[in-house]
């Protein structure tokens, strides 16, 4: 091993605190960058987690298809209501049409 020379130990103990000093700092950022990163991680978890057995995507997708379900009733319901006003109209078309015959004067 070779000797070091007794006027660079203060160089070389002064570049190993520098090094130190660097990797510590370097240490330190990633350390807060990672746990920034796992607080924001945890906030997001809880906003898109469930606190039942059931999966989110699952859950999406049954009320989706429930959506679908729900419009299609709404349209059957509004063709059956066009078919009822239509026959209402016919009906109340004939009706008037009968009190106004009655309601001549025969000649």
């Amino acid at each position: 091993m070779p000797q070091i020379p007794p006027d660079q130990i203060d160089d070389i103990l002064t570049a190993a605190s520098l090094l130190i000093t660097a990797l510590a700092g370097l240490l330190g950022v990633l350390l807060g960058r990672n746990l920034k990163t796992n607080k924001t991680l945890k906030k997001v978890s809880n906003q898109v987690s469930n606190s039942h057995g059931t999966n989110l995507r699952d859950d999406i997708d049954r009320i989706a298809e429930q959506i679908r379900e729900i419009k299609q009733l709404l349209t059957e319901d509004r063709a059956a209501l066009a078919e009822v006003r239509s026959n209402s109209h016919d009906t109340h078309k004939e009706i008037f049409e009968r009190i106004n015959q009655l309601e001549r004067p025969e000649k």
